[in-house]
């Protein structure tokens, strides 16, 4: 079965400049997008946010993080003509379809050093002139794609001439499905998820990069909570591995970020100026031991690769006293 037809005739692989593209590997809710801006406040690098979404994004008219609607953005249609001419000839339902359609057998790219087949190639090139537009835009070094999907990492590392750094992020299982619980995140609506399907993407979110290691130029893995606790430790660190201009982070876990131009991720890409970075874990407080004890036995393994101990110390609110809540309305949440 070949996949849908309406992409570019004219292939690119024989002019491609390497193009290197960070690429966030890891599970949703994990911290991808804060750690994506932060890398992006480095002059060599260019935060795209999850740019698997790009091709349904932009017909629909999704709002970039600058505020305007991608296909009114000065950067991204700055971006597109550069790719493809002019906006009206963005590939943008072909290259989406056939994304779907790969998803289905993106497994043994992201096993096995083997390029797009030929059934393929105009797919893959679609997809190389658009990152390759963004660094031209940019004028960036690095591109960092916060997509997390082992199907986007299969397909980049399966990209000539696209080098691939891989950071793999990872947060407590347990903290993961408390946020997948929540229908809304700062104030956005978001999906949600049982704590069944939860523990199963989050085994599945994290086993896929440790395959990916295998296609990627560099791997690094890092912790959540750690990244949290020190943001520009990490993220100084890792710019000076890869001989990149340092973002100015500072000790500190406040910071200054720019509007910049992602075109997808959690909400807090909208987010501009004084930004403080603090470790979510409401979920020691206000998740039951049974949904602790039950995500724990499900995720154990990884959990204990990486680092997190089996019976975490959680905490419980102290119990309002009658006399000090309000007499006339419920207790604040």
């Amino acid at each position: 079965m070949p996949p849908p037809a309406g992409l570019p005739n004219r292939s690119v692989s024989a002019v491609r400049k390497p193009v290197d593209v960070i690429f966030i590997a890891g599970t949703g809710r994990s911290g991808s997008t804060i750690l994506d801006r932060l890398l992006g406040q480095s002059p060599d690098v260019v935060s795209v946010g999850e740019f698997r979404s790009f091709w349904s994004r932009f017909p629909g008219g999704r709002p970039c993080s600058c505020g305007e609607p991608l296909q009114s953005c000065p950067f991204w249609s700055a971006v597109v003509r550069r790719a493809f001419g002019s906006v009206e000839k963005l590939p943008a339902a072909a290259v989406w379809r056939t994304h779907v359609w790969f998803r289905r057998l993106y497994f043994p790219f992201l096993i096995l050093p083997i390029k797009l087949p030929a059934f393929l190639r105009r797919f893959g090139d679609a997809q190389f002139r658009l990152l390759a537009a963004v660094r031209e835009e940019s004028g960036a070094r690095f591109i960092v794609d916060s997509s997390k999907t082992a199907a986007r990492g299969a397909l980049l590392a399966s990209l000539p001439g696209v080098r691939l750094h891989t950071i793999h992020i990872v947060r407590d299982s347990r903290a993961v499905a408390f946020s997948w619980r929540r229908p809304t995140v700062r104030g956005q609506p978001m999906g949600t998820r049982s704590l069944a399907r939860s523990a199963f993407h989050w085994l599945r979110g994290n086993v896929a990069p440790f395959l990916l290691r295998f296609r990627s130029s560099e791997y690094v893995r890092v912790r959540y909570e750690d990244l949290v606790a020190q943001p520009g430790r990490f993220v100084e660190s890792y710019l000076r591995r890869l001989n990149l201009a340092p973002a100015d982070l500072g000790p500190g876990t406040e910071f200054e970020l720019a509007k910049g131009h992602l075109a997808g991720g959690n909400p807090i890409r909208f987010e501009a100026g004084p930004v403080r970075i603090a470790e979510d874990d409401e979920w020691k407080e206000k998740m039951s031991r049974r949904d602790v004890l039950a995500l724990t036995l499900l995720t154990w393994p990884l959990l204990l690769k990486f680092g997190y101990p089996l019976l975490p110390a959680q905490r419980r609110a102290a119990p309002v006293r009658e006399s000090e809540a309000p007499s006339d309305q419920p207790a604040s949440r």
